[in-house]
């Protein structure tokens, strides 16, 4: 990590993200798309702000890292048993159609087999995250 550059690029993906969520509540928005849309307005694809690449994704890891022990802390084993018919097929062909779909878009945006399978891959992790989010502030879960 390039210590020099991480302080002004995380107080600025923070002030972002603050922004972003905040502009998507007062739209009536899901705040996941305020955090999303900011984090495409500053990332180094796009015109404008440019932070260190290696430091963002460094802390990119780290915040889906922490996103996912947040999942892992408010999940109950117990609540799982309660719906698992219902639940667990429901969750497998969720993924599948995620993956096809992924890969599909993958596929067509010109990548070759490997990558547009990773991209399928990473819609499926990336959905749980972003409706495990959507859920709580919607207030649907704890």
């Amino acid at each position: 990590m390039h210590e020099a550059s991480l302080l002004p690029d995380l107080a600025t993906a923070l002030a972002a993200a603050f922004a972003g969520g905040f502009i998507a509540r007062f739209l009536r928005l899901p705040t996941i798309i305020g955090y999303v849309a900011a984090g495409i307005a500053i990332s180094p694809f796009t015109p404008g702000y440019s932070a260190n690449v290696e430091t963002v994704s460094d802390v990119a890891d780290l915040g889906v890292i922490f996103l996912m022990f947040g999942i892992g802390l408010n999940f109950e084993l117990r609540d799982l048993r309660a719906v698992q018919k219902v639940a667990i097929p429901g969750a497998l062909a969720l993924m599948v159609v995620l993956a096809v779909v992924g890969t599909g878009i993958g596929i067509v945006s010109g990548l070759d087999g490997a990558a547009a399978v990773a991209v399928g891959l990473a819609v499926c992790v990336c959905s749980s995250a972003v409706l495990s989010r959507s859920l709580q502030d919607r207030g649907l879960v704890d």
